[in-house]
């Protein structure tokens, strides 16, 4: 059998629709994985292991089969990972309480609780961003951890920080104009942004340190 010529044009194309099919499948497994965990505890051990075949494939490893590096990972961190992700979840669901009780508040209150409000939802939207790079990136013993050093390297961070941010906005605005590539690239393609910013946020971290 003919082998494919992966140099110039060809290769380019190859490379593409090689990237843009292991995408895809990532995608449909994360979906997939996370119905099987009956959504709510299926959300966090899916998106960890999509999270570690992400960073897998930035360090180069792209030929290690997907299903059974995503289906170990998702049973390995099925309770970690849950114990991780819904404090933030229940962080989120007070936060969006309080924003409900700030909007019927008026006068000068209204805007000392809305400059509170707003500091805090920065320190957790950052938080919520490097969370799972983290998380695949780091080996702590203690969940706490996790959450200092995903917003210490964020906010550490500010240019790649905010360069997630709009990153992830230019996604959202192409699944809008095509919501037909929702179910196959939202979530694994904003996987692979926000692992290769956070990794260079490790990075710059780990020049600090040395």
């Amino acid at each position: 059998m003919m082998m494919i010529e992966r140099k110039g044009i060809l290769g380019i194309i190859y490379l593409t629709m090689e990237w843009i099919t292991r995408i895809a499948y990532l995608n449909i497994l994360w979906v997939l994985f996370t119905v099987l965990g009956l959504i709510v505890t299926g959300f966090a051990p899916a998106t960890t292991s999509m999270f570690t075949l992400t960073r897998k494939w930035l360090k180069g490893n792209t030929d290690d089969k997907i299903l059974p590096i995503f289906w170990n990972t998702y049973k390995r961190e099925f309770v970690k990972s849950n114990l991780l992700i819904w404090p933030l979840l229940i962080a989120g669901y007070i936060l969006y309480i309080d924003y409900q009780y700030i909007m019927l508040v008026d006068g000068q209150l209204f805007f000392v609780l809305l400059v509170v409000f707003v500091n805090i939802l920065i320190l957790y939207l950052i938080t919520i961003l490097y969370i799972f790079p983290t998380y695949v990136h780091f080996k702590f013993k203690n969940i706490f951890q996790y959450y200092k050093n995903a917003f210490i390297l964020g906010f550490s961070s500010p240019f790649i920080t905010f360069s997630m941010l709009i990153s992830l906005f230019i996604i959202g605005l192409v699944m809008e104009k095509i919501p037909g590539l929702i179910p196959f690239f939202l979530v694994a393609s904003s996987s692979l942004v926000l692992t290769w910013y956070a990794n260079l946020s490790f990075i710059k971290a780990e020049k600090r340190v040395n």
